[in-house]
């Protein structure tokens, strides 16, 4: 009878505890470049360092425009800091508002001899009623090292951005500030959609252009940059970035970075993928040949880990759970079913209910795992507490 409830217990168990992947890392084909995330039990990122290969030593190091993220127990941005050969170049605070939005920055730069960060500007976030971001204004001012170098950026920069009805981002543009009060546009980027409301085509001052392809999963699988020639005013290719998936397991069944992260790795702000992403290739365009080059300039491998609690997904009803992510309720539109648990990524019980709403606002920031019980089937997926 004992080992009848052990291999019951057992079996549970088994069916609960799947495997969910973690990303934990990128690194090139070439060995000379690598970005490396790290979390916390709650599944929040803690820091993301990118390094590069020191080739004479062989080992890695900070610098070469490597780049420091740090985050607090809210899964938000504390600081960035840039490296450049071995010295640390540009640091950015951040400051947050009761919406968990940016409201401010706090910019420095390191002076090497007294080992301080001397504050070299500031900028402030203005947002719309929807949430959206509409105004970054930021004031450069000079700096005087104890070297007795000097780092003239006094001025003030502009970038102002528009939505559409739908909240999709329509245009940014940037201005600087001339010393009369006037403004410069210094760059413009439009941008269009298809009718799934996916990111399609990025103009850049009517002189470049980024075109965006998806597979029908929703996932990014192909970026092409081209540039108009002024001589034959025709467009010409310059690069393009191509990923692969495994679309054997799904966005929601991953453990990934603050969006920001992804983002600085991206180069943008639009990267889309519903599935695990392997690899990404860049090509440059070869104007002898007139066609892509062969062999990529470079080529990233993303490296995973499993997590010690995952889900089974077994998933065969119709239901939706919102909104998610969840600022404090969440809710299952679903029903006929027995109980709903939610866990975190550790495996410890944070809350069960019978009713279809769990209220999150007293839990941190983190990634969540639920489960719900449906006579003889588990239904389980991830739910992001911002």
């Amino acid at each position: 009878m004992k080992k009848t409830i052990t291999i019951i217990l057992l079996l549970t168990i088994n069916i609960f505890y799947a495997q969910i992947q973690r990303l934990d890392g990128l690194i090139s084909a070439s060995e000379t470049d690598r970005a490396i995330f790290s979390y916390d039990n709650s599944g929040n990122s803690t820091s993301t360092i990118i390094q590069h290969r020191d080739t004479v030593n062989d080992d890695w190091q900070d610098g070469n425009d490597g780049a420091y993220c740090f985050f607090d127990a809210n899964n938000v941005i504390t600081s960035t800091i840039i490296k450049e050969s071995e010295n640390y170049q540009d640091k950015t605070d951040y400051t947050y508002d009761t919406n968990g939005k940016i409201s401010s920055t706090i910019l420095a730069v390191y002076d090497w001899i007294n080992n301080t960060w001397i504050e070299n500007g500031d900028a402030s976030y203005t947002y719309d009623t929807n949430g959206n971001l509409t105004e970054i204004l930021t004031n450069y001012s000079d700096v005087t090292l104890s070297s007795g170098d000097q780092l003239s950026s006094s001025g003030v920069k502009k970038e102002l951005l528009t939505y559409n009805s739908v909240n999709k981002k329509t245009s940014y543009k940037r201005y600087f500030q001339n010393n009369d009060g006037s403004w410069d546009l210094s760059m413009e980027e439009i941008y269009s959609y298809n009718s799934d409301d996916m990111l399609i085509l990025i103009e850049q001052d009517a002189t470049h252009k980024t075109e965006l392809t998806y597979n029908t999963d929703g996932n990014l699988i192909e970026e092409v940059n081209s540039y108009l020639d002024e001589q034959t005013n025709n467009w010409t290719y310059s690069s393009k970035d191509i990923y692969s998936y495994d679309n054997s397991v799904s966005e929601s069944d991953m453990l990934l970075p603050n969006s920001y992260i992804l983002s600085y790795i991206f180069d943008s702000n639009h990267y889309t993928f519903n599935n695990k992403i392997t690899n990404s290739y860049e090509y440059d365009w070869n104007s002898t040949t007139n066609d892509w080059d062969t062999n990529p300039r470079f080529v990233a491998t993303w490296y995973y880990s499993d997590t010690a609690l995952t889900t089974n997904n077994i998933d065969i009803h119709n239901y939706t759970v919102f909104p998610n992510p969840t600022t404090n309720q969440v809710k299952f539109d679903i029903t006929d079913f027995e109980k709903i648990e939610i866990y975190d990524i550790t495996g410890k019980l944070i809350t069960k209910t019978k009713t279809n709403i769990v209220n999150m606002e007293n839990v941190p920031s983190g990634t969540y795992l639920y489960r719900i019980q449906k006579g003889n089937e588990t239904i389980s997926g991830k739910i992001i507490k911002k």
